[in-house]
């Protein structure tokens, strides 16, 4: 992806722009970004390194040594282990140790009461998310409750068997309609929370497995989010294109990003391919086939 996306850039996007314009000489990175760390500031980002990749080393030892206690306790393997089991646990004691070495280095922490303020803070921007999980979770209740979920991904499964539609063509569908609903709803959890109950039990059935499944879907849901103008981040896009061209607009933005994700698209997709016919796995203990 880097690759292709550093190819198209430079032979074909780069060249449709216009030159660089002395007109454009107002894009200049504000000021109060570009001070600098203080020394203090240095040192804490060192300490809180330290500190933090000795802990994770520490784990990944306890997991990487034969018999390790992170190690599962009847196989004595890595995957499955304590250790992948417990990856959020430890992330967040990770977080926690370097934030708070971070603070107490710089001044920012002085009582533990104050991390919790911090993370407060840094909630709120979560409230969107936390008060659009009650309506999907009411949904999802209501959905596995009745058995819909169950009964579409029998039925959904049994017609696809029938017609054959099986294999490639099947993956590249469940990777456009994923496309074509990330254009209305850009949530990713939202939509997983609304296809997963349908199309991970399809899949099932069909001999494929649920981490296969979650692939083709975020294919679909990754490619797109550039150019939708619902998606969260592009209001930020396009203020930073503002800088450097006063009379942008959102067609200026969808029209440059449109293509990228176009070329993406089409690029996973053929790595999709080449994946499922090598036969590769698509992670740590996850397969493509049950």
């Amino acid at each position: 992806m880097t690759a292709v996306g550093t190819v198209f850039t430079n032979r074909f996007a780069m060249p449709k722009f216009a030159k660089w314009d002395p007109e454009y000489e107002h894009a200049q990175v504000p000021r109060e970004y570009l001070t600098t760390l203080t020394e203090k500031e240095i040192s804490g980002v060192k300490k809180a390194g330290l500190a933090a990749g000795g802990f994770f080393l520490l784990m990944f030892l306890l997991t990487i040594i034969p018999g390790g206690p992170l190690r599962d306790p009847v196989k004595n393997t890595i995957v499955p282990s304590i250790f992948l089991d417990g990856m959020i646990p430890i992330l967040f004691v990770f977080f926690i140790i370097g934030g708070w070495v971070y603070g107490r280095s710089v001044g920012s922490v002085q009582r533990p009461t104050e991390i919790i303020d911090h993370m407060v803070e840094s909630m709120k921007t979560m409230a969107p998310y936390i008060v659009v999980m009650l309506p999907i979770g009411n949904f999802t209740y209501t959905f596995t409750h009745t058995n819909m979920a169950s009964i579409l991904a029998i039925k959904l499964a049994h017609l696809l068997e029938i017609a054959g539609f099986t294999g490639v063509g099947l993956f590249v569908a469940i990777t456009f309609i994923s496309t074509c609903i990330n254009l209305f709803l850009t949530s990713g959890s939202t939509k997983w929370a609304f296809l997963a109950p349908v199309i991970v039990p399809m899949m099932y059935y069909l001999g494929y497995s649920p981490e296969w499944t979650q692939l083709l879907y975020r294919i679909g849901d990754s490619s797109t989010n550039a150019f939708t103008p619902l998606f969260t981040y592009f209001p930020i896009l396009l203020g930073f294109a503002s800088m450097y061209k006063k009379d942008v607009g959102v067609g200026t933005i969808i029209s440059r990003t449109f293509v990228y994700s176009m070329v993406f698209l089409i690029t996973w997709i053929l790595m999709t391919i080449v994946w499922y016919y090598l036969g590769l796995p698509i992670g740590p203990g996850a397969s493509i086939a049950l």
